[in-house]
């Protein structure tokens, strides 16, 4: 297990030093090589801002997803039919073990993840809606110049 992300892993190594495999890695300066590595990613977030981000960076990876609702929360149906929901400890360490135990079913997961991220969330995806509302708001007819009477 390596957990990566910013927070006071230091301190956490070192109380949790006796866990065999599990490195706390703390900021990561290439999230390509962390993802590059990982079967799937966890993300055990039940409340902020700005946390479920790493539930669709996940998808961009094309790597499965254990988490919460809150974070599983926002993504559209399509995404969430492809997460695991967890809503404990226990829960999350069964939805880690089912994908570690089957390594193409997590293939499986993170590709299809990613092909909903690419067609609904990608940079790509965003430029082509913008500049379709662009294109429809401008081609709408205008209304007559406005015409003052005078009496």
């Amino acid at each position: 297990l390596r957990v990566v992300g910013s927070g006071n892993w230091p301190e956490f190594g070192l109380a949790y030093r006796h866990l065999d495999r599990v490195d706390f890695v703390g900021f990561a300066d290439d999230l390509n090589a962390e993802y590059a590595q990982a079967t799937a990613s966890i993300c055990p977030i039940f409340e902020g801002a700005g946390t479920q981000i790493k539930v669709i960076e996940s998808c961009a990876f094309g790597r499965p997803v254990v988490t919460s609702a809150f974070s599983a929360d926002g993504f559209g149906k399509e995404i969430a039919d492809h997460l695991i929901v967890a809503q404990d400890k226990n829960s999350f360490v069964a939805g880690c073990l089912t994908l570690l135990r089957d390594p193409q079913q997590a293939l499986r997961i993170g590709k299809t993840l990613r092909g909903i991220q690419q067609r609904q969330f990608s940079r790509a995806s965003f430029i082509d809606k913008l500049r379709s509302e662009i294109l429809s708001l401008t081609a709408r007819p205008t209304a007559e110049p406005f015409m003052e009477v005078s009496q």
